[in-house]
């Protein structure tokens, strides 16, 4: 069983598909290391862009294999408590705006495809711990003894061959941290959720950890899938995972911390589609 998610070829392959020759030809900031990388000039100074990011061209839905989940099975909450039940879709009236004030934590250099649990570290400094951009992967990061993605992480999130996990996951992982220091909060796997709920949890100041790909790129579709709870996790190449912080319903725009670039703004149709093309996978801090 073979997972695609961040190699040292990767690099290669995403500075092919963004058309990329030198580090300034291109609308898109690109970050050194992809440079480094793929074994491109970066001689050239890179064009700035003001404008959201993540425009996507509309990718094949996973319906015609019958990998979608349905409305209704993935809305089932695993949690019984009240207090940390979801939202409810359409229960509260959506503020048009809101932003919080996340901390700003790159994957780059100590964890090349540690993205998860670098996302859920900066959601746990948001809620006032304080923690290391490591301490969630050394210590508490639930990781796959058999290489399969549905008992934890695969690989080695420090290395640029490791590929990555799912909701339960890091839902475990989170648990198992706030626990240990004796929170009354709890993580809760959202999966299944429409974009709207996912801003109400927002406004609610609430972080959420969203799945997408690396720079919006289309993602690569496979058949391997797990299923915990009755929920179906479907892996795919370039996966990623960053933090919904905002959302702006008047501009049509979500701001995200991601990992690889740092607190970014997304046209949100398009971060919307990719959510939903992926799978509809996001984990909230309750």
């Amino acid at each position: 069983m073979v997972y695609l998610k961040r190699t040292a070829g990767i690099a290669v392959l995403l500075a092919a598909a963004l058309g990329i020759t030198g580090c300034g030809d291109t609308m898109l900031e690109v970050p050194e290391w992809l440079c480094e990388l793929a074994g491109i000039s970066s001689s050239q100074e890179t064009n700035e862009n003001t404008a959201p990011t993540g425009s996507v061209e509309t990718a094949d839905m996973y319906a015609e294999a019958g990998m979608l989940q349905s409305a209704a099975h993935v809305q089932e909450s695993v949690q019984t408590q009240t207090e940390h039940q979801p939202v409810t879709e359409g229960k509260l009236e959506l503020p048009a705006s809101a932003q919080l004030d996340i901390p700003e934590v790159f994957q780059m250099p100590e964890l090349p495809t540690g993205c998860e649990s670098v996302a859920l570290t900066m959601a746990l400094m948001y809620e006032g711990f304080e923690l290391d951009k490591t301490t969630i992967a050394d210590d508490y990061l639930v990781y796959s003894e058999d290489g399969d993605f549905s008992g934890g992480y695969v690989g080695d999130p420090k290395s640029a061959e490791g590929a990555g996990c799912f909701p339960p996951t890091i839902v475990e992982t989170a648990n198992a941290y706030l626990k240990e220091q004796n929170s009354t909060k709890t993580a809760v796997d959202v999966s299944g959720q429409s974009m709207e709920t996912l801003f109400q949890y927002v406004a609610a100041n609430r972080p959420v950890l969203v799945w997408t790909t690396m720079y919006m790129l289309d993602p690569e579709y496979t058949d391997e899938y797990f299923e915990i709870q009755g929920k179906q996790y479907f892996w795919y190449g370039l996966e990623h995972c960053v933090v919904i912080s905002g959302y702006d319903i008047e501009s049509g725009t979500v701001t995200v911390n991601d990992p690889l670039e740092g607190i970014v703004e997304r046209y949100m149709d398009d971060f919307e589609r990719l959510y939903n093309d992926t799978g509809k996978y996001a984990v909230v801090l309750m």
